[in-house]
Formats: structure tokens, C-alpha cells, sequence
């Protein structure tokens, strides 16, 4: 799933929501969370990520990040969200 925009206090709620939905249905199958488009990420969105992750974990489906720009990933990298979810490979 791609996510574009600032994932703050105000949108993530649409984040979670788009996630809940792709997570629905799914039973072992890897997700995939594109950031490439991300620009601003900050600790309500962090904790979206870490909600997903656990929910996904619980349905056996491996739930990770992708393209993280800079910023944003060196704030998943502060909070240690990094090392928990995954990083996929670059060019996916």
C-alpha cells in the first residue's frame, strides 16, 4: 500500500483506517507500507505503524516499510520502529 502527505495528529486517523482495510482480510500475506511519498511523519503516525504491525503479527502477515525518505525514516529509526517492522529492499 502507498501512503502520500504528512501522516501528523490531523490525518492519522485516515491512515489507520486505510490500513484496517487493507489488513481486514488478509491471513499470511506480506504487507508492504510505500513512504516514498511522505514527507513529515510524527508520533501519532508512529503509532499507527506499531498498531498495524501488532495486528498484522497476530495474522501471521509480515507487515513492513518502504522507501522511507530521509526524515521519515530517521524517525523510525529513532523510536526503534525501524528494527521492529523492516525495511523492504530498495527498488521494490
Amino acid at each position: 500500500m502507498s501512503v502520500a502527505g504528512e501522516v501528523d495528529f490531523a490525518t492519522s486517523g485516515e491512515l489507520r483506517a486505510a490500513l484496517d482495510a487493507v489488513l481486514a482480510d488478509l491471513t499470511g500475506t506480506p504487507v508492504e507500507v510505500d513512504l516514498a511519498e511522505v514527507p513529515f511523519l510524527d508520533s501519532s503516525g508512529v503509532h499507527v505503524l506499531l498498531d498495524a504491525y501488532a495486528w498484522a503479527a497476530a495474522r501471521d502477515c509480515p507487515l513492513v516499510v518502504a522507501n522511507a525518505r530521509p526524515v521519515v525514516r530517521r524517525v523510525l529509526e529513532i523510536t526503534g520502529v525501524l528494527a521492529l517492522l523492516g525495511l523492504a529492499p530498495a527498488g521494490r
